[in-house]
């Protein structure tokens, strides 16, 4: 493809649809909001942090439905290890693909 049709898609392109960020503001409203004794909203304050200071998309952590659990794309115990004083996240998938271009 020529730069100049490159350069007409870009620009014909429709508009991307960017959300609105998660702040700081948002995490100390969940923070007052949650009851920390109850393990599954203990479990939801550790996913906000972590896909918060890990700028991880939501499909990084959780699937879109119960039954599309995909190893291959959503973080999994294994995939979090605690060394001394830093915490590692190994995730194997992203969603950034700027023209819908596949990966051959």
């Amino acid at each position: 493809m020529t730069a100049s049709l490159k350069g007409l898609k870009a620009q014909l392109s429709r508009p991307v649809r960017q959300k609105l960020p998660f702040s700081v503001d948002h995490l100390l409203k969940f923070y007052y909001v949650l009851d920390f004794s109850d393990v599954k909203q203990l479990a939801c304050w550790c996913a906000m942090l972590l896909s918060f200071f890990g700028c991880f998309r939501l499909s990084n952590l959780v699937p879109a439905s119960k039954n599309k659990f995909d190893p291959l794309k959503q973080l999994r115990r294994n995939d979090i290890k605690f060394e001394d004083k830093c915490v590692l996240v190994y995730y194997k998938w992203s969603k950034t693909n700027q023209h819908a271009k596949k990966v051959t």
